[in-house]
């Protein structure tokens, strides 16, 4: 994958831009700016103190999945904290010039690939209001394929570096259901 070479607006560190023509921000790996791909790489936000996680992957690393190429080319590290109990995981933006973008994600030393789909589940997607109302694991069905609640959760974004289809923020709170 190739990738366009620039320098930080805000430390001036050479970077490399990752991943198509639907990036809209990188975050810088040395200062923690947010730069506008957009908009001449505006600074946008400044995320400080920011410690890197544990992670196989780093930006601008290759693979194959499946027969198809695709190249890590941005890392959020999230938390999760009820009561005294944390968790947390590392997503991985990746993108293939055929196939798009998807995530991969490293949590207790396992790694799930996922990314978007048009189809949508039978009954209906799961929300984390259908978890607490039911009285057994909640169920989908997708393409002949029977997935089962696995868990759900609140997170905040720890640590975020690379280059992202979307605006992350270190203030972003996510709701997530897991079906496997």
């Amino acid at each position: 994958m190739s990738a366009t070479a620039f320098n930080c607006t805000q430390c001036g560190a050479g970077q490399d831009l990752l991943g198509g023509g639907r990036v809209r921000v990188h975050v810088c790996g040395y200062c923690g700016s947010e730069l506008d791909v957009q908009d001449d790489f505006r600074v946008i936000a400044q995320f400080r103190d920011m410690v890197r996680p544990e992670t196989p992957f780093d930006p601008g690393m290759e693979g194959t999945l499946w027969g198809v190429p695709f190249t890590v080319i941005g890392t959020i590290g999230w938390i999760e904290q009820y009561g005294r109990n944390v968790w947390t995981w590392v997503d991985h933006q990746v993108f293939s010039p055929t196939h798009g973008y998807g995530w991969l994600s490293v949590e207790d030393g396992h790694i799930t690939f996922t990314r978007k789909t048009r189809d949508v589940p039978e009954p209906g997607f799961v929300s984390a209001a259908t978890i607490e109302r039911s009285e057994n694991r909640p169920t989908a069905q997708m393409d002949g394929r029977t997935y089962r609640y696995y868990g759900s959760g609140e997170a905040r974004p720890s640590f975020i570096e690379g280059a992202f289809n979307y605006v992350p923020s270190m203030d972003e709170r996510v709701t997530y259901v897991d079906l496997m």
